[in-house]
């Protein structure tokens, strides 16, 4: 039976960052729910490739080039079928740089062919935050060439709106779609896992050891036997065995560093063991999430909005920890917050399935 709906997709992304997989996986998967997908993995190292396990996934086809890819893709157009082209989930954010403006041009040009030639140009799964004007610019100049544009937390799409970029709504985030099962509530807090970023200002690491410091001291009294540090992206390893060295010497408490960001699997399995999930990394808190009931996030002022965005869709942000201007009574509140209060992304993940069958639906009609 041939297939009205085609998804093509072509993924080109941090490669050293687990949550980046993660999104770009599932977004295949949802697709795949709704008709054949076409990925191009030729710009996937193999240790990528296998982290996002998409061989032998039903009604997806791996291709290696631009070139396959678009040659299927004007194919099926040619055929009388619809092709949807995704264009890539995750933040956007920053700028651009000057060296970007002819390969700005150059998309433009070959998405604008796409669009007239019938193709369905869609994103799904993305946040915006601080970009510059040319970023801006960019993306309002290519927003016609969107059929679809949705934004994963109100956050950003007011923040798209007001830069004019007209997104179409909000659908979660696609990391949501590993909400499979029910998780298990915790009523000790004995394994805790921490995972953050250090890069984003210069005294965020300082910051970070403050409240990992203040942690040990609070949580000690719920008989804390270890603290799990968990390295989703690569430059966060280096960071993480710098903490994990200061809690062991300083607390005597036992401090592991799990290197993950190459394999989804060895992520869940190392949040699986802990009680309680305390980051200031989105997909560490999402991917957490799906395998411990209890999340903290950590933030701090023009830094973490992705994480204040999602937080305050989902209404958490009691779960929330400025460690910008850390309180302790203020932390103490949001720890006690998230102790008491289990997290269940089961029904998000519904209405993310929901809303990509509706959007396929609508192309269809």
């Amino acid at each position: 039976m041939k297939h009205r709906i085609v998804s093509f997709f072509n993924i080109n992304t941090q490669f050293d960052n687990v949550g980046d997989a993660l999104i770009n996986r599932e977004l295949v998967k949802l697709a795949s729910n709704h008709g054949p997908v076409v990925v191009n993995l030729s710009n996937c190292p193999p240790r990528f490739r296998e982290t996002l396990r998409l061989e032998g996934l039903p009604n997806v086809t791996l291709v290696d080039g631009s070139f396959a890819l678009f040659s299927k893709l004007f194919k099926h157009r040619m055929g009388g079928g619809i092709p949807i082209f995704l264009l890539k989930p995750g933040g956007y954010f920053g700028g651009l740089g000057s060296s970007f403006l002819f390969k700005a041009i150059a998309v433009l040009l070959f998405q604008s062919l796409l669009a007239l030639f019938g193709t369905k140009i869609c994103q799904i799964g993305i946040s915006y935050e601080r970009l510059s004007r040319f970023h801006s610019l960019f993306l309002r100049i290519r927003r016609p060439l969107l059929h679809a544009l949705y934004v994963r937390d109100e956050k950003s799409f007011n923040y798209a709106k007001r830069l004019g970029l007209k997104p179409d709504g909000i659908k979660p985030d696609l990391a949501f779609n590993i909400y499979e099962q029910a998780v298990e509530s915790s009523s000790s807090v004995k394994n805790i896992a921490l995972s953050f970023r250090t890069d984003q200002y210069p005294q965020q690491i300082d910051q970070i050891a403050i409240l990992v410091k203040w942690l040990v001291n609070s949580l000690n009294k719920y008989g804390l036997e270890q603290i799990v540090f968990v390295a989703q992206v690569k430059r966060d390893q280096q960071p993480a065995d710098q903490l994990s060295g200061m809690i062991e010497k300083e607390f005597g408490v036992k401090a592991p560093v799990v290197v993950c960001f190459d394999s989804i699997g060895d992520c869940e399995q190392a949040y699986a063991t802990c009680d309680l999930i305390i980051s200031n990394r989105l997909h560490s808190l999402l991917i957490g999430g799906s395998r411990c009931s209890k999340l903290l996030g950590c933030v701090s002022e023009n830094a973490n909005e992705k994480i204040m965005g999602l937080f305050d869709t989902l209404n958490l942000t009691d779960h929330l920890v400025d460690i910008g201007n850390f309180d302790e009574a203020l932390a103490d509140k949001a720890l006690q917050t998230a102790l008491k209060n289990d997290f269940d992304g089961r029904p998000i993940a519904l209405s993310l399935k929901q809303s990509v069958e509706r959007l396929f639906s609508d192309i269809g009609e």
